[in-house]
Order: C-alpha cells, then structure tokens, then sequence
C-alpha cells in the first residue's frame, strides 16, 4: 500500500478542518487501527480502515499545516481528503456518518473565502523519511542522490529520480470536490524543455499523466506515478527545478497554481567526497565570517563572503551551511554556500546561547542551549520573517547539577535517536566540572526524552566516564558516539575520549585517555579503525596534532605542534586531513595526508584566523 507520501500544495491552500472538534478526544469505532511505526515516521499516529481503502495522516508532525489526511485505496490510489492540520493526533472511520474523524489543531479559516481557487489541483511527492519531506507552506524538498528516502533508484548515480503525482479535488469542508478542466504546466516551460534534456522529459511525463485522465478531470482522481529526473550540475553541484502546474475549475470558474521546488544535492553517505569546505574565521573578539574552500586543487578560497557573530560553529545539511551564532547573537543563519548569500538568521531566544544545531529533515532541527538546558525545537527552512522558526522544545533541566543549570553542549544523530551532551558545570566556581557528564537521549519521532535504564524510577541519562563533555561526533568505522571529555583545561589525565553503543545506550569507557595521548583533548576526528586524529593542549596550552589508534589507544605520532591553538580538526572521504591554524603570523587551513600525515598544503589563506571546518556536498 503506497500511502506513506508528502503533499505539497498551494501556499494559500484552504483550510480543511477535521469533522470532529479540534482537540475533540474520538473514541476508536469498529475496523479502527492504531500503529504509528506501521508506514514509517512520515505518518503521525492516525491509520483507520474504511470502505474500499485505508485512511492515513501523511506528513512531518507538530508543523504548521503541514499534515494532511489521504485514502488509500485497495486499488493502490491515493485520494487527498483533508489537510492544513499542525498535527493529526488520532483519527477513526465512523461507518455510521460515512465520515473520518479527525482530532488535532487545525489551521485558521482566513482563506475559507477562496476555496474555490485554491482547492483543484495539488503535487503530491512520494517520501518515505522525514528528511525528504515537503511542507505545505514551503513546498521545497532537498534530496541527495542515492537516498533511499527520497531518491526512486536509490542509486549513487550523479542524479535524483524523484516519484510524483498531480492530484486534483480534494474532498475537504474548506474545498467542496470540484472537477478540473484546463491544466497547464508552467514549470518546466517550454523553453526550459528547449536548453535542458531533462526538463524537457519531465515537462512531457507530467502533461502525459495528466491527459490520461481524461476530460474533465473528477475531484479526488490522481495521475499515475511520474518518475522525474533532476541530474547533477557539473563538478557535482545542486540541481535545483521548480514545478509549476495551473489548474481551472471545469465549469470555467476559479484558477489555482500550485508550486513545489525539488533540489538534488550530492550523495551524503559516509564515503562521499565532498566538493566544498566551510570555514569560519574569527577574532575572538568582535567579529566573524565565513569562507568557502573547494576540495580539490588549487582549492582558491572565497574569503569573507558574509559575517557570523565571532563565538560561532557550523553544521551542513543538503545543500545549506547552518551557523549557530552563540551567546550575544543567539541564532541560526543559513548560508547558501554556492553563492555565499546569508539566507536567514533566526533567534532562539536572547541569552539562549546556542551550543549547536542538529537537523534531523528539511524541515526540523534541534538547537541545544547552553543558557537554561533546553533544547529548541526549530524549522530551518522558513522565510527570512523567520515565522515559525521556534516549534517546540525538550527540557533537560532534570539533569542540572546543584546550581540548577544543566549546561547543553554538542549533539548528534543516529536514526531516530539525538544524543546531546550534558556538560553539568559549577558556575559558582567559575565554570568547573561539578561531577561527571551526561549524555540525553531524545527520541525525534516524539520529541520525548528516552529512559536508558528502565531498572531506575528517575529518567536516565547516559553516564560518561569523564567531565566536562566537550565534544561529540559519531566515528563511521564503528557506529559509535565519541565523546571528547576536557575535565579541567587546566589539568591533563581527567579526561580522553570516551565511546557510547548506540545499540544499548551504554558507555565503553575510553577509546584514549588524555595521559596517552600527551594532553588535554579539545577536538578530535575519526578514520579508520587502526588511525584517528586529536588536537591535545599541553598544561601551557601548546597544541599537537596527533595521530592515534582507537584499537590500542595509543599515540602514533605527531603530524603537527604549534604554540597556537588548533580549534577544529576534520577528515573527509578523500583521507584529507583539514587542521584549523590560529597562528598569528600565519594563520589558515593545513591539510596532510590522514594515512601517512604529510602534510599536503597550507596553510590556506581563509581571511580571518579560521575556527571550525564544514565539509559540504
């Protein structure tokens, strides 16, 4: 049953309320089913059988207007029957009203008055993750090549094979069922079918489905499943296309255009090679920017294209650069690393002091806030009014040490599950470690904190080993969480760098420890099973490069030692090995060779001294 799907529609849509009150709690009828795993994180809790089909809420969760309810039928179509719902929290068929019901907040009703132009056609695209999903709002969908959730063939292939459909008619109390006549697809248009091959096959696909429909086009019909095909640009670079489709009322009244954007990205999947660096420089001080630096040579970097706040790290997600502006800014901006324009800039609330973003689909982040031990639920694809950008939120505070704060630091994703560090410091004592560290896990189909030791009646963090969790990746060779404690940064030997199995939720202790590795951890990066890097600090704060091995734990070598701190290191898929140099003679990027660590250029000059690195598809 192909039901686990994404509507983009219309940023006008109308409204579709529920037949039942909002908020209204239903009592489950004859034929009723619940089981919200069954299709996958795209449905939200609501599946109920009716005549001749399935009923199903389709769409990401807690997200303004962006659930919708469809029916699937025994003959495999799919009939949009409501939608504008923030969240679908229940549903049941009721046999004896022939209706569905449906409880959760609806939308308002401020566009009721144009129903009729706005309820005759919508794209419907296939979605079998939430990273791929669309909104009704935004109608833009990222996917990268090879992804499963989003990408037909699910090949490496150097291009996304995107399934769609048009549907016309839904049968909603905002939009009565009304037929189609006229439809005119006016992205791709011709003359993009005329510069471009694949434009010119996905423009003659869909007006190919749509004319099997035949004339008029009944309310509730879908067109079979277009297959549309969005290549790479050359070098790799996004491909990004616009459907546009116009649809008239079949009695010659009302006219509604309905827009979804696709963007296909690189492949994203450990092993890939990247094709960009971001990079943001900084004095510490005042003032910050950021750079973009291709990958392969001669690797001339754009220096300074736009400014951060100067306490400031990054994340990459498809084909976005998202900086967390920390305490005196307290937001997100997103940059278009392509054409170095700062897109947006957000707040998550003054004195937040945003740690770090992990963003978990298109449409939903997670913002750790260092300030209160909150976590920001956000949307980092809105406009730049930035409306709708805070959406929710998960509360740590009951992992607070006694002065009441649990300061959040890094975080990370592994399926449905977001690890977030618990840095648990005093501020009566100057930011000290006040015992040892945490690690929250959240499940992300929820938004609920997950209990990792049931036995107890409190629920449970992770433990760590060491204080003051400083850092955190997730190392690809084993599947593990790695976790960089500094303790005191004035002290070596209380920390290292500690591996938690995602599987049980358990600790493994260190995989090294700051005695073997000949300083105070303050970043690392995994390779390989045998080779991994760290930046270690001595007690007068001199920095090292080291090489070492997660097997043994031990120190194999020195690739690099400064007077000057080294904030970030990176490895990508090429074996590159990219250091952050804050010399103040001559700052920049290092690269060496992650197998033999020769060095291989640099340093690069990126402007100001750089801070931390981003590598981008």
């Amino acid at each position: 049953m192909r039901c686990a799907r994404i509507v983009g529609l219309a940023a006008g849509a109308a409204v579709a309320l529920g037949s039942a009150p909002v908020g209204a709690q239903i009592t489950p009828r004859p034929g009723y089913i619940y089981d919200a795993q069954l299709l996958g994180s795209t449905t939200q809790s609501c599946i109920a059988v009716g005549p001749g089909g399935t009923f199903v809420a389709i769409g990401p969760g807690f997200t303004a207007d962006a659930q919708a309810a469809a029916l699937a039928k025994e003959s495999g179509e799919l009939r949009l029957v409501a939608f504008g719902f923030n969240s679908i929290s229940d549903c049941a068929y009721d046999a004896a009203a022939d209706v569905s019901g449906r409880s959760g907040p609806a939308r308002s009703a401020s566009n009721a008055a144009n129903a009729t132009n706005d309820c005759l056609a919508a794209w419907v695209l296939d979605a079998t993750a939430a990273s791929s999903a669309a909104t009704t709002t935004k109608a833009r969908v990222v996917c990268s090549d090879g992804d499963p959730a989003c990408d037909a063939d699910a090949a490496v292939d150097g291009r996304c094979t995107l399934r769609a459909q048009v549907c016309f008619g839904p049968e909603t109390d905002g939009c009565a069922p009304r037929a189609a006549g006229l439809y005119d697809l006016v992205r791709p248009s011709r003359r993009e079918a005329a510069r471009l091959e694949h434009a010119a096959a996905n423009r003659a696909a869909i007006l190919e489905a749509v004319a099997a429909l035949g004339q008029p086009i009944p309310a509730g019909a879908c067109t079979a499943d277009v297959l549309l095909d969005l290549p790479l640009r050359r070098g790799g670079r996004p491909r990004k296309a616009t459907l546009k489709g116009r649809a008239r009322g079949a009695d010659g009244h009302g006219r509604d255009t309905d827009v979804l954007r696709l963007v296909c990205t690189r492949a994203t999947t450990p092993g890939t090679t990247p094709r960009l660096a971001a990079v943001l420089t900084t004095d510490l001080t005042s003032v910050g920017a950021y750079t973009i630096v291709p990958v392969d040579p001669p690797r001339r970097a754009r220096i300074d294209l736009g400014e951060t706040h100067s306490d400031a790290v990054a994340r990459a997600f498809g084909d976005r650069l998202y900086v967390v502006n920390r305490l005196g800014q307290d937001n997100i901006q997103t940059v278009d690393p392509d054409t170095g324009a700062s897109l947006t800039a957000c707040s998550v609330g003054t004195g937040a002091n945003p740690q770090d973003i992990a963003i978990v689909s298109g449409e939903k982040a997670y913002v750790s806030r260092f300030s209160d031990g909150i976590v920001s639920i956000v949307d980092p694809r809105v406009p730049r009014t930035c409306a709708g950008f805070v959406r929710g939120r998960v509360d740590l505070r009951r992992f607070a040490d006694a002065d009441g704060v649990a300061e959040l630091g890094r975080m990370a994703v592994i399926g449905d599950r977001l690890y977030v560090t618990v840095l648990r410091l005093d501020r009566a004592r100057d930011f000290l470690p006040a015992g040892r560290g945490l690690v929250a896990v959240i499940d992300t189909t929820t938004d609920t904190l997950v209990d990792v030791d049931p036995a107890t009646p409190e629920v449970d963090a992770i433990p760590l080993a060491g204080t003051n969790p400083f850092g955190m990746t997730v190392d690809p060779a084993s599947g593990r969480l790695w976790v960089w404690e500094t303790g005191s940064f004035f002290t070596v030997g209380d920390g290292g760098i500690e591996a938690i199995d995602p599987a049980t939720n358990r600790s493994l202790g260190f995989v090294a420890t700051e005695d073997a590795l000949g300083g105070t951890v303050t970043a690392a990066a995994p390779y390989t099973t045998e080779r991994a890097f760290a930046v270690v600090a001595d007690p007068d704060f001199r920095n090292r490069l080291v090489a070492f091995s997660p097997t043994t734990g031990e120190a194999l070598d020195t690739l690099f030692a400064t007077a000057s701190f080294l904030p970030d290191v990176e490895v990508n898929a090429r074996g590159e090995v990219w250091l952050a140099d804050r010399d103040p003679r001559t700052p920049g990027v290092r690269i060496f060779d992650a197998a033999s660590g020769a060095a291989i250029a640099g340093p690069i000059d990126v402007g100001l001294p750089p801070f931390d690195i981003v590598f981008l598809p």
